[in-house]
């Protein structure tokens, strides 16, 4: 587990390390190389209980994320810092157990950050089946401190159909491509027993979220789709017209109506209430 940086024509690793004979001590190190195969000593370590950090520089300085073993359930935390080797860790842990397929453990979280939005794959136990299988969320967040994890988590499963991946899909890493998609490394493991820490290297690939779709034009024709300026009362804001009946001046009122229904109802509701007057028959559209 590491996370590499190019900075200044070398490369900084961050990574971590186990002291078995202190109860298996997590600890962070960095080394530096300029090469990517002959690496400097490790210093001394930065910071306890880290495992599996990864890092980025934004414009707050060196923000870190990583899994606090000192204690199950493990927990990932994020520690900011100016230079890279004195860290400060933020009071709360920024992600933790709280779906149904989490068990005991979130860990190995990778973090990128893309158009101001930080994305997170992370690992947990697939369901505790005795620790036999693991499994890959996904979160984003704004500021890197709040994520919100993917509803339909998780993302990446075991497969029985492959004997190399049947049980175990972690400890990943991920880049952008340049045609804007994303691509996964992860570590996996066969059934039991478990005679290897991890057997095989996989990759995976993501295409990305879905482009957003354009703005509605006014008035709608049947078949349009699009999102509606301002609409507030429906989280994605995007509609699909289904039918257009009657007057244009009837279809905008009742858009009008809809953009303003949480800020101002009775506003809302007038508007409704004059759009039916217009055109009895009204206009259909369907949320999403």
């Amino acid at each position: 587990d590491g996370s590499v940086l190019r900075e200044d024509g070398k490369l900084r690793l961050w990574h971590s390390a186990a002291n078995l004979a202190k109860g298996g001590l997590h600890t962070l190190h960095e080394t530096t190389s300029a090469d990517g195969i002959q690496w400097a000593e490790p210093s001394p370590p930065l910071l306890d209980n880290v495992y599996c950090p990864t890092v980025l520089k934004t414009e707050k300085g060196y923000e870190m994320w990583y899994s606090d073993v000192s204690k199950r359930p493990w927990v990932i935390r994020h520690a900011a810092s100016a230079d890279g080797r004195k860290w400060n860790v933020t009071e709360r842990p920024v992600l933790q157990l709280s779906q149904d397929w989490e068990a005991e453990i979130v860990v190995y979280p990778t973090v990128l950050k893309i158009d101001g939005v930080y994305l997170m794959w992370y690992g947990s136990y697939y369901s505790a089946i005795r620790r036999q299988t693991t499994a890959i969320g996904f979160a984003a967040s704004l500021d890197g401190l709040h994520w919100h994890k993917h509803p339909r988590n998780p993302v990446m499963v075991p497969d029985p159909k492959r004997p190399w991946e049947s049980n175990y899909v972690g400890s990943g890493c991920v880049a952008r491509l340049a045609d804007g998609s994303f691509r996964y490394w992860y570590a996996s493991r066969k059934a039991p027993p478990f005679e290897n820490l991890y057997f095989a290297i996989n990759t995976a690939r993501w295409p990305g979220p879905t482009a957003a779709l354009p703005p509605l034009p006014l008035p709608p024709k049947k078949g349009d789709k699009g999102t509606l300026a301002g609409l507030k009362s429906r989280p994605s804001g995007s509609v699909d017209v289904l039918e257009i009946v009657g007057k244009q001046e009837a279809i905008i009122l009742a858009n009008q109506g809809s953009n303003s229904l949480e800020t101002n109802p009775g506003d809302a509701i007038q508007k409704y209430e004059e759009a039916v007057k217009l055109d009895p028959s009204n206009h259909h559209i369907l949320f999403d």
